[in-house]
């Protein structure tokens, strides 16, 4: 049983803001007078760290803590430390509770540990094209391309090439790629063989020192494996087969006008991936699907870098003849 006291008695002989015992009867045996005389001591804060003090009844309170304590009377200090959060992300304090948060360009769990965010874009089969933001569209044509590159820089690039099939010669598929960075050429060709600035080299291959490298070329098996430590690039290639994983996080590899090329920008939009040199654009869906298209091959014929290498054929020359072909067939 709680016995309803006087709060204006209870005022009289406790300070607002401080705390003493007892503040609430529940022995109905005890009278006020006798409650009030058995405070001994000198009288405490109620609410500790600047907390406000809040009369919430006739014989009771609650703290008002500042935003970086909690605690019924305030009396723990949140504070961010070395190891508050895991690796790459940081630590707030906000409303009474303590927030980990993933760098930019970094996503996991915060409380434990936070990786680089990476988008991936893969060429696969006859040929199939994804882009980093998801697009999905066919390219047949069999001169060599830029698949990626910075849109105002010759400083990285990859450059894939396509072959047709020989048993069908309106289908091509990818017969080889070139990393270009750092001032060289790494190159795979359809047999897998490493070719460093013009020199067949084996694998496992450090460039410029195993101690130290910036390039790293493996292949267990049939999987070749380029990491690019210095862009921070992961390229995965066998026959038929490329992808590239690259980091959100530096901006040189996210955003508007920052890549260009066959894999789109990379900016978490679908709909602009597919867009000529001179900045025009083909109006991707909305479900980012587009398969084959002409005016989607001809924007993409734009990346071409050599037109006359080996007899190759322009994207949009190869499907128009594959057009023709098709429809003379119905022709009487």
């Amino acid at each position: 049983m709680i016995v309803a006291v006087d709060e204006a008695a209870i005022s009289n002989a406790i300070l607002p803001g401080t705390k003493t015992t007892p503040l609430i009867i529940t022995d109905p045996s005890v009278t006020l007078p006798t409650a009030i005389a058995s405070i001994k001591g000198p009288q405490e804060p109620a609410c500790k760290n600047n907390g406000t003090f809040v009369i919430t009844g006739p014989n009771s309170f609650i703290c008002k803590c500042p935003e970086n304590t909690f605690g019924a009377d305030c009396s723990v200090i949140l504070t961010c430390e070395v190891g508050s959060c895991g690796s790459n992300a940081s630590c707030t304090i906000f409303n009474n509770k303590k927030f980990c948060t993933c760098l930019p360009g970094y996503t996991g769990n915060p409380d434990v540990a936070c990786n680089i965010r990476t988008k991936t874009a893969c060429v696969s089969g006859d040929p199939h094209y994804t882009t980093f933001d998801g697009a999905v569209f066919d390219y047949m044509g069999t001169c060599p391309y830029y698949l990626m590159k910075p849109c105002h820089s010759d400083s990285f690039s990859v450059i894939a090439t396509n072959a047709l099939l020989p048993n069908n010669p309106s289908v091509s598929t990818l017969k080889e790629f070139t990393l270009k960075t750092q001032g060289h050429e790494f190159k795979v060709d359809f047999n897998l063989q490493l070719i460093v600035d013009g020199i067949n080299t084996n694998y496992p291959y450090y460039w410029p020192s195993k101690v130290n490298p910036k390039i790293i070329a493996t292949k267990p098996a049939n999987i070749v494996y380029i990491h690019d430590n210095f862009a921070g690039t992961v390229f995965t290639y066998y026959q038929h087969f490329l992808c590239a994983e690259i980091p959100v996080f530096p901006s040189s590899f996210f955003g508007n006008d920052t890549m260009c090329g066959l894999w789109g920008n990379g900016n978490d939009i679908c709909t602009d991936d597919i867009q000529a040199q001179n900045g025009v654009n083909f109006s991707v869906p909305s479900s980012c699907i587009v398969h084959t298209n002409l005016s989607a091959t001809y924007l993409m014929d734009t990346w071409v870098t050599n037109n006359v290498v080996d007899s190759c054929t322009p994207g949009g020359s190869l499907l128009t003849n594959t057009i023709c072909v098709s429809l003379s067939k119905f022709s009487p």
